[in-house]
C-alpha cells in the first residue's frame, strides 16, 4: 500500500471512529517517512481526543518542525497548553489568522479561548467562521450552539444542537453527545411552553 492510500485508509478508519487502526496506519506512514505531515498531525488529534495530552504535544511539536505555520498544529498546542496570558495566545491566533483566514482549526481555537473566558459574542463569531469554513464538523457545530445558547439565542441554539448530534454520526467528537442531547430536548421543551 502506497504512502498516499494508507494516509487515506487512516483518515477513513478515523472518521469511522476506528481508532486503533487509524494508529496503525499513521504509525506505518511514520516509518516510512518520520516527517509526514498528515501523519504528525493525525496521531496528534487521536492523542488529543483520547486525552493523552503529553503525546498529542509530542506530535504537534513535531508537526510545527515540518511546516511551522500549520494550522492544525498550532491551535492543537494552544488547546493543550493555553498561554497563563490569554491575550498572548489571542494576539498569536490573531496574527496566524491574519496568514490564514479560512482555517477552522484556527477559528475554532480562537473561539474555545473567548469560551474560557465567558466573551460569548466573540466566541460565537469565532464558532460560525469555524462552521462556515468546515459546515460538516460536529465539534464546531456544537461549540457553535453552546454559544448561542449563552446569548439566549434559543431557537437557533436547538437547531445547531440538533446538527451537531447529526453530525456525529458514530465517528469521534470532543463534545459529550448525551449532554447536547438533553440540552437540545430541554430547548426543544421550553419553545413548546
Amino acid at each position: 500500500m502506497k504512502i498516499d492510500d494508507t494516509q487515506e485508509a487512516a483518515h477513513a478508519a478515523f472518521s469511522r471512529g476506528e481508532l486503533e487502526r487509524a494508529r496503525t496506519l499513521w504509525l506505518k506512514v511514520l516509518r516510512t517517512d518520520d516527517r509526514n505531515l498528515n501523519a504528525l498531525l493525525g496521531l496528534a488529534v487521536l492523542a488529543q481526543q483520547e486525552g493523552r495530552a503529553d503525546e498529542a504535544e509530542r506530535f504537534f511539536r513535531r508537526a510545527l518542525e515540518v511546516d511551522p505555520k500549520d494550522p492544525v498544529a498550532n491551535a492543537g498546542l494552544i488547546a493543550l497548553r493555553p498561554p497563563s496570558d490569554p491575550r498572548l495566545a489571542e494576539s498569536r491566533l490573531k496574527g496566524l489568522l491574519a496568514e490564514q483566514p479560512d482555517s477552522p482549526h484556527l477559528h475554532f481555537a480562537l473561539g474555545n479561548l473567548y469560551l474560557g473566558e465567558a466573551r460569548w459574542a466573540e466566541a460565537q463569531q469565532a464558532f460560525f467562521k469555524a462552521h462556515v469554513a468546515d459546515p460538516g464538523n460536529a465539534d464546531y457545530l456544537y461549540n457553535f450552539a453552546v454559544s448561542l445558547d449563552h446569548l439566549h439565542q434559543e431557537r437557533l441554539a436547538a437547531e445547531y444542537y440538533a446538527r451537531a448530534l447529526a453530525a456525529a454520526g458514530a465517528g469521534p467528537v470532543a463534545f459529550d453527545r448525551a449532554q447536547a442531547q438533553m440540552r437540545l430536548q430541554a430547548l426543544q421543551a421550553m419553545a413548546y411552553r
